[in-house]
């Protein structure tokens, strides 16, 4: 049963799990695995495919390092493009990307951008783990600087790559379907845990692709989950209202 959860909810939730013994670096783990499970699903010819996971700062930019160690393990070439600081010695999750071979590229010593240009020319998947359902449109510095070059390099190219966002294509408002001029569109959203709703306004709905939502492991059963009454017309969902 999947629900449609605010941000401030979704919060909820989350300090709800982790206060019932799910560590926030273990749904960490879990969000990364199930992303790369979904990419999996749908494009199981991934193994030799040219990735760049686009990294950004936070929890969100922490699922993006777990989703590119799983798609590594898949047989896939993966370019971590690092858009804020980030140290082996504090992140597990890039410690162990980096130990599995990732090429590794930080915005700060990307002059021009060169690296980050020349990765997407290449690339045949892109994973926008920028921002994540806290964030709100305008973009703003590296970010926006990121996200501008990668939707110029990719309209250039004759054929584009995969687009898979992490939660949610950053620049959008999970709240209400704002979204910045300068978002990723994408083929597939894996939102994490709970729909939400500002997936399912406009503009924003049209930046989305395909919507699957990844279970990072949190019980049904916690109070702030029962509370949400607001459920997701899945298929399963529709067949039970049906008559037999």
């Amino acid at each position: 049963m999947a629900k449609i959860v605010t941000v401030e909810q979704m919060r909820a939730i989350e300090r709800a799990a982790d206060a019932s013994g799910l560590s926030y670096d273990q749904m960490m783990e879990n969000a990364g695995q199930a992303v790369a499970d979904a990419i999996l699903r749908r494009w199981p010819e991934i193994a030799g495919w040219r990735a760049v996971i686009l990294v950004g700062p936070g929890n969100n930019g922490g699922d993006g390092l777990v989703v590119g160690y799983h798609l590594m393990q898949a047989g896939t070439q993966v370019v971590i493009y690092l858009t804020s600081e980030r140290s082996e010695q504090d992140d597990a999750n890039l410690a162990r990307i980096v130990e599995g071979g990732a090429l590794v590229v930080r915005a700060e010593e990307d002059h021009r951008w060169r690296l980050l240009r020349k990765s997407l020319e290449s690339a045949d998947l892109v994973v926008d783990a920028l921002l994540g359902t806290g964030a709100r449109p305008p973009l703003r510095g590296v970010i926006k600087e990121v996200l501008g070059l990668t939707r110029k390099t990719i309209e250039q190219r004759r054929t584009r790559p995969v687009i898979v966002a992490v939660d949610c294509p950053s620049g959008l408002d999970c709240d209400t379907g704002e979204i910045d001029d300068l978002h990723l569109a994408a083929d597939l959203t894996v939102t994490l845990a709970a729909a939400k709703p500002g997936l399912f306004k406009f503009p924003a709905a049209e930046a989305v692709g395909a919507l699957e939502v990844g279970d990072i492991g949190i019980p049904e059963d916690l109070e702030p989950y029962r509370e949400v009454s607001l459920e997701l017309a899945t298929p399963e969902v529709v067949k039970a209202w049906l008559p037999r």
